[in-house]
């Protein structure tokens, strides 16, 4: 892993403290959150697994779009239903912590359409290098011709 990448994994780690990066360059975040499915059941810890390979990333302008690539969708949605707003919420603050945003729900949502799971890497970058305008995103989308209302 190129040492800038290693660099912004050691920051983002002091959102997601539990973050680790395994042998095969994957950063993964395992979140334990203690929980009572059933009322007639002991409570148990579970973990959110939520992971991207970092390894490939080439500098950290590519790990921040990673992050957004992969981490959108569990910050506004997720499918875990007995825990969901507890994740939505984990998720949604360390990110906007360590990207030093202030996105909401609605926003995460619309990145997330846009550009969730790498669809569209380089307009990812393009936001990321744009401070995260969401406006770039509304613009790259008119640029492909795909449905801005999405």
């Amino acid at each position: 892993m190129k040492t800038s990448v290693k660099n912004e994994v050691e920051l983002f780690k002091n959102y997601f403290e539990e973050a680790f990066v395994n042998e095969n360059g994957e950063l993964i975040i395992c979140h334990p959150i203690e929980v009572q499915l059933y009322p007639w059941k002991k409570s148990r810890k579970v973990y959110c697994n939520l992971f991207f390979n970092a390894e490939t990333c080439e500098d950290e302008i590519d790990f921040k779009a990673k992050c957004i690539e992969y981490l959108s969708r569990a910050a506004y949605k997720t499918e875990y239903p007995s825990f969901t707003q507890y994740i939505q919420n984990y998720v949604r603050e360390n990110l906007n912590g360590y990207l030093g945003t202030g996105f909401d729900v609605d926003d995460l949502e619309y990145i997330y359409t846009h550009l969730g799971n790498g669809i569209e890497h380089g307009l990812t970058r393009k936001f990321v290098i744009g401070n995260y305008d969401l406006s770039i995103i509304l613009e790259g989308v008119k640029e492909h011709g795909r449905n801005q209302n999405q």
